[in-house]
Formats: structure tokens, sequence, C-alpha cells
């Protein structure tokens, strides 16, 4: 019994993947809003508890003034991504873009490095740090675009997920059939 109720749970997850990778694909800018919108309100539920925490603490004598300035943190965290979803959505993507730069320079770097030693990798990760470079500046200069890009990527991965797990599920229940 326990099997069928695995099984069942799995095939619900894998739909929700499913239609999770299709919002993705066919509407990426809602669904980074709604991340967006989401991110906001864990980050107003955290700052809540630590606000609690520091009034609870004054209450009791001590003050937790590290309570409340985390939870004041989360607030403007949370602030700005439920009143500007696309300020913050753009700044994570030329953050992300950032490090994919400084990652694709130090692949250069140490693709030189094996170059100039002879070692077998060496075009590999010049490759790879080209592509790190070029991905980081289009990030960096045009955030908005790369979000959607990112997110339809994101979308047929999760799609791409979905089928493994229903190969997989499809499988195991023929195995189960034949073996039990």
């Amino acid at each position: 019994m326990k099997n069928i109720n695995l099984a069942r749970t799995w095939r619900v997850l894998s739909l929700s993947t499913m239609v999770a990778g299709l919002l993705f694909i066919i509407w990426p800018d809602r669904a980074s809003h709604t991340l967006c919108y989401l991110l906001g309100a864990v980050c107003l539920i955290i700052a809540g508890f630590n606000f609690f925490f520091f009034g609870w603490s004054f209450k009791k004598g001590s003050r937790l003034w590290f309570e409340l300035t985390v939870g004041l943190i989360f607030a403007l965290c949370g602030i700005l991504c439920i009143a500007v979803p696309d300020l913050v959505m753009d700044a994570l993507t030329i953050a992300v873009g950032a490090v994919v730069l400084i990652d694709g320079l130090m692949k250069l770097f140490h693709g030189v490095f094996l170059k100039k030693r002879g070692a077998a990798g060496a075009v590999s990760q010049l490759v790879f740090g080209v592509i790190c470079v070029l991905f980081g500046v289009f990030l960096i200069v045009n955030p908005s675009f790369m979000r959607k890009i990112a997110f339809i990527l994101a979308g047929v991965a999760l799609l791409f997920d979905s089928a493994v797990d229903n190969f997989s599920i499809a499988f195991l229940n023929r195995y189960n059939r034949e073996n039990l």
C-alpha cells in the first residue's frame, strides 16, 4: 500500500513540475514576479518572527538587538520584493552576471596558464571561459531579457525533469507488476 501512495505522490510532484515548467515557458515575466512576491512574503514572515522575538526578549529584560536588525533587513527586502519586483529581479540578474563574468575571467586565466604548460584541458577551459564571459556580459547589459531567457530555460529543464520522472514511474510500475 505504501508503494501506491509513493507512486501517487511522485505522479503529483511530476505533474506539478510539468505545470510549473509550462508556466515558466509561457509566462516568464509573471513567473518571475510571482517568485519575487513569494520571496517578499517569506522575508516579511521572517521579519515578523524576528520582531516578535525582539519584543519578547525586551519584555523579559534582555535586548536582542541583533533580532531587531535582522528583522529590519528582512522587512526591507520583503517590501522591496513586493513593491518593485522588476528592480529586485534585475538587480539579482546583474549580480549573477557579475559572478558569472568573474568566473569566466578566472577560467580564461586558468586556461592561459594551462595552455602555457601544455596541459590537455586548456582549450576546453578557454572555451568555457569565453562562454562565461559573454554570458556574464549579456546578463549585466540586458538583465530583463536575460531573466526571461533564464526562466524559459528553467521551464524547459522542469519539463525534462517531469518527463524523466514520468518515465521512471512507468518503468517502476512495469517492474513491480512483473516482479512482485
